[in-house]
């Protein structure tokens, strides 16, 4: 039997020549996240009343070195046994970012409002090594649907 980390590599997504590479219109086929990258989620949710819930989320992200809009691509042959994610001499660093989101909705029928906010602990950012870097977005949105005529 195979383990995971002997299908999925750097160079899943990559081929040397542009047209043959596993993309869209720069979008990979496979993962959103592209080659050399990988993600661990988990989320949960509690309702408080009726029309209230909280939920809340933590995360591990990591990128390496390679990237699908690169040109010329790298091949993925010979590349037999190396770290995951890769590094290269321009990236010399993967870059890891440790996630958290709370957010509490408040679903009524005519005004939903939600308050979001997450925050990143990147290390080696744009695979550079460097001091980790800390990122705080908070977002407050509501929507309101009317009925015309």
């Amino acid at each position: 039997m195979r383990s995971a980390s002997a299908l999925v590599n750097s160079y899943t997504y990559l081929r040397t020549a542009s047209n043959t590479v596993y993309q869209n219109y720069d979008q990979p086929l496979g993962s959103v996240l592209g080659p050399d990258a990988d993600m661990f989620r988990a989320t949960g949710e509690i309702w408080l009343s009726g029309a209230n819930r909280l939920s809340a989320g933590l995360g591990y992200w990591r990128q390496g070195a390679q990237r699908i809009s690169d040109r010329p691509s790298q091949s993925p042959n010979f590349h037999a046994g190396e770290p995951y994610p890769s590094t290269t001499e321009a990236r010399p660093g993967v870059q890891r970012a440790l996630l958290a989101e709370v957010a509490f909705h408040h679903l009524s029928a005519g005004l939903p409002l939600t308050l979001r906010v997450e925050t990143a602990r990147i290390e080696n950012p744009a695979n550079v090594p460097a001091l980790a870097s800390m990122y705080l977005r908070a977002q407050f949105f509501g929507t309101y649907a009317f009925r015309y005529p």
